[in-house]
């Protein structure tokens, strides 16, 4: 006596293809984890540094940002979040934003708040998805950014921060001393 039933070859075949249905409408939507907002990657970042002071001999830096980053081909993200710090060793820094743009330097959406004695740019539109890669260029003044010790003046400073959510392919920071400057340098400098 038989226990198990035969099964016949056509409903075998829909069984198959119901299977083989679900597994490519699985494969082909998003995982959880790339609805995280945060998974796009940075790949890269650079910053150019204008290093001066002006008049009052009071040290100024302009900033010049340029961070391409990466984002999925699917509606998830409507762009990055850049923060940028107010003070420096307890003293104001003066921040003034002088531009967003993006890589045809046209000016993009954003919006700020405060955070943790930071200025956060909420750079892109609300209604406006990004995929794929985008370049973002960030302009901004500060003050007051020299760091006064016994022996010595420094610009210490860091480069891209330690809390962003991505990884980050590739980092690059150059300093332009003003020629007016470069008289007061020491011949003792060092770079971290």
């Amino acid at each position: 006596q038989r226990l198990i039933k035969p099964v016949k070859v056509k409903s075998m075949k829909r069984f198959l293809l119901a299977v083989l249905v679900t597994v490519a409408a699985s494969a082909a939507m998003p995982s959880a984890q790339a609805q995280n907002v945060q998974n796009f990657k940075i790949k890269s970042f650079t910053a150019d540094y204008y290093l001066d002071r002006n008049q009052a001999k009071t040290a100024t830096l302009r900033t010049d940002e340029v961070i391409t980053a990466e984002f999925p081909n699917f509606n998830q993200n409507h762009g990055i979040l850049r923060a940028l710090p107010k003070s420096y060793r307890g003293h104001s820094v003066s921040l003034k934003i002088n531009s967003v743009k993006d890589i045809r330097d046209f000016p993009l959406k954003y919006e700020t708040y405060e955070q943790n004695d930071n200025l956060v740019l909420k750079i892109g539109d609300k209604d406006t998805y990004v995929q794929g890669v985008q370049v973002y260029k960030i302009s901004y003044d500060q003050k007051n950014v020299i760091n006064f010790l016994d022996d010595h003046e420094e610009f210490y400073w860091d480069i891209n921060g330690d809390q962003w959510g991505q990884t980050f392919g590739e980092i690059t920071a150059r300093i332009h001393i003003a020629p007016s400057l470069i008289s007061s340098l020491q011949s003792r400098r060092e770079c971290y």
